[in-house]
């Protein structure tokens, strides 16, 4: 599993080409960007979470959305405002896989934060009576992780409600490659340095 931040319409031929060398099935992405655009081709299929409309002839803004391998079992069952459930089914395994995917406001929108997480914790607490759960989210918080050393309310939101979910926050972790989890690729596969 993937968690992208970018604008997609532009970068999906990459991106796409990115999760097949890695053998990337499931991607969320955040920031699609995307409106009623079907990014499906012969060897992958898109399913949008929400969407928001473009306003006065300027790009849509926001959206969220996975794409999937042609050939995994998914289906997107739950769509609202900055949030979207994909359920995945793997061969080999007795329980489904529900991703979570979220898209916070900014770090200042604090009663939003409140509410996006009191809507995720409600989704997992629904989802592991039935299958594991996974959880990915454009949190935009500090949370003092990655080489950011600023914590503010949001991070500590991020934080606490991970801490009560049972959930590894990746910026955390060994994995998580340079200051922000974000990898930005040039088209000859070269990664500038930010």
């Amino acid at each position: 599993n993937n968690n992208w931040t970018l604008e997609l319409l532009p970068k999906q031929e990459m991106l796409k080409k990115y999760l097949k060398k890695q053998g990337i099935q499931v991607c969320g992405v955040c920031e699609t960007r995307t409106y009623k655009e079907d990014l499906t081709d012969a060897n992958w299929h898109w399913m949008p979470g929400g969407e928001n409309p473009p306003k006065e002839a300027r790009q849509p803004t926001r959206g969220i959305g996975f794409l999937t391998t042609k050939d995994t079992t998914a289906a997107v069952v739950h769509k609202s405002k900055n949030l979207s459930t994909l359920v995945v089914r793997w061969p080999g395994e007795d329980k489904p896989f529900y991703i979570v995917e979220g898209h916070f406001e900014q770090s200042s929108a604090i009663t939003s934060h409140m509410d996006m997480w009191k809507r995720i914790t409600q989704l997992v607490k629904e989802y592991e009576k039935n299958g594991h759960v996974i959880v990915m989210v454009d949190a935009n918080a500090h949370s003092a992780a990655n080489g950011d050393h600023r914590q503010d309310r949001a991070g500590e939101l991020l934080l606490s409600n991970a801490g009560k979910l049972n959930l590894t926050i990746t910026n955390l972790e060994s994995a998580c490659e340079g200051e922000f989890m974000r990898v930005v690729e040039g088209k000859d596969g070269s990664r500038p340095q930010r």
